[in-house]
């Protein structure tokens, strides 16, 4: 299961994306808010059809036969006012924003006791899981949504300088170097909107903690889990 852009879910249900706009702000249908734009889990989107009694499209009922081996995702406020409740999210920009998923508003004003997502407890149940896989690729590789990064292997880490998770919740303007920044958030929004005419791999530059660029080779795809990210890798350039 994924989330889809309301572009995505236009396109799937045959209609105009003004109609899904309309469903999303009268509360026909539930939607999360990533910066601009708005994810509409398939769970729901077939909720809504089914309740309304509009078909289902064929694609969208082949792929809710496939279960998640994951734990459903609560919001971080839920997570830790059920398990904790001491009260540590009464002030913590992500809850009264409605931020999901919590990390992504790091630079943001979001303040947790944890100050590395990796020592979180929320972020290691729900989220590591879903990204643990990129520890395994033997290349630098990062998981993202939007312009903010979810995760990344230690290759990545050391090819940009990081400590040990320090990447999580970061923007890409805080790897990309500025020589290549305007590419870099263009191809990003656009696959978010689902355009496919964004080329899965090209040459970009990226930036050392010094402020140094690195040219890379990187390679983008997108993944089921979790929903509506994707998974970059870089072939470092020698010579």
């Amino acid at each position: 299961m994924q989330a889809l852009t309301t572009n995505q879910v236009a396109d799937l249900c045959g209609v105009n994306r003004t109609t899904v706009g309309y469903w999303v702000r009268t509360g026909k249908i539930q939607a999360r808010r990533s910066g601009k734009l708005y994810f509409i889990h398939e769970n729901d989107l077939r909720l809504f059809l089914e309740s309304s009694g509009q078909a289902i499209p064929p694609e969208l009922a082949r792929r809710s036969h496939q279960i998640s081996d994951f734990p459903t995702v609560q919001p971080c406020w839920d997570f830790f006012k059920t398990n904790i409740a001491d009260g540590r999210c009464d002030d913590c920009a992500a809850s009264k924003n409605s931020a999901e998923p919590c990390f992504t508003y790091r630079e943001g004003g979001v303040d947790c006791r944890d100050a590395k997502c990796l020592d979180c407890e929320y972020y290691r149940k729900y989220y590591l899981p879903r990204i643990k896989f990129v520890y395994q690729i033997n290349l630098p590789a990062a998981v993202y949504r939007g312009t903010t990064i979810w995760g990344a292997n230690s290759l990545f880490e050391a090819l940009r300088g990081f400590d040990r998770g320090e990447v999580i919740g970061l923007g890409i303007e805080r790897v990309v170097h500025q020589d290549s920044m305007e590419m870099a958030i263009s191809n990003a929004k656009r696959r978010t909107m689902g355009d496919r005419s964004v080329p899965k791999h090209y040459q970009m530059d990226i930036r050392t903690r010094e402020g140094d660029k690195t040219a890379v080779h990187l390679l983008v795809t997108p993944l089921n889990e979790p929903w509506g990210t994707f998974l970059a890798i870089f072939h470092p350039m020698v010579g």
